[in-house]
């Protein structure tokens, strides 16, 4: 099977410029085609929260990458990713083969098939530009941190209970169980229909609060099993949630969903 993870890493950073200004066209082009029905603009209450989520998420980003890259990290930093490897050696064998499974939630090879069942859920129902969104956040989501790793270069951690390849930082599993689980929540929330479209968002009902509960779980679930697993360090998975979050509210703000 041919190994496209060069190619893409090569083009990473402008496949993610061409994602994001698509992305920004479809949000245009929804705002021409539907003034009142868009997403509001920057000044609304609700993209200024998701201005706010993205600005503090990246800023944080920033600032624990600089740590993690310095020549001597701070002892806390040190503390936190070496905590995971002193301990591992308590954690059941049988417990490490459920971590095993959990892990595996955040597969690529999972996550992409079940982002192509969502957008051809979304496609049966006519809903085109949600299709559209939905295909780009994904796509913009593996370009993003695959570009991230290049950039950043760390290796992992020494001792890894499964064979893994490429760098580290920041943790792709964590970043894309964030970003797929959380874009699933927003798509069977009902996103763009009901009584509170004002909002963009219908009221929530009992099941999917419950559900929604279940997939931040699972988003934890994920990447706390690669730092028990030694495949990743603590801070690699924190940036990955990071990255993940500013992601998500940048798309909140070029996405308009559709019918």
């Amino acid at each position: 099977m041919p190994n496209f993870y060069p190619v893409i890493d090569a083009h990473a950073g402008w496949g993610l410029l061409v994602v994001c200004v698509l992305a920004l066209a479809l949000r245009v082009a929804q705002q021409v085609r539907e003034p009142r029905g868009a997403l509001a603009l920057p000044a609304a209450p609700g993209a200024a929260v998701s201005v706010v989520v993205a600005a503090a998420a990246l800023a944080a980003f920033a600032a624990l990458a600089q740590q993690v890259m310095a020549a001597s990290p701070p002892p806390w930093l040190t503390a936190m990713d070496g905590w995971a490897a002193s301990h591992r050696a308590a954690i059941p064998v049988g417990a490490m083969g459920v971590l095993v499974v959990i892990t595996q939630l955040g597969d690529v090879s999972l996550l992409s098939g079940l982002a192509a069942l969502v957008a051809l859920a979304l496609a049966w129902r006519g809903r085109w530009a949600a299709t559209a969104w939905w295909l780009l956040a994904v796509v913009g989501n593996g370009l993003l941190v695959r570009w991230a790793k290049q950039i950043f270069g760390r290796a992992r951690p020494d001792t890894p209970y499964l064979e893994v390849h490429g760098y580290s930082f920041p943790s792709g599993h964590a970043m894309s169980a964030m970003v797929i689980y959380g874009l699933l929540c927003v798509v069977l929330w009902g996103w763009g229909r009901g009584p509170a479209r004002t909002r963009g968002f219908d009221a929530p009902n009992p099941a999917t609060r419950r559900l929604a509960q279940g997939l931040v779980l699972l988003i934890a679930a994920v990447g706390l099993s690669r730092v028990w697993l030694q495949v990743h360090y603590a801070s690699d998975v924190l940036a990955g949630w990071l990255l993940g979050l500013a992601w998500l509210a940048v798309l909140s703000l070029l996405a308009r969903p559709g019918r």
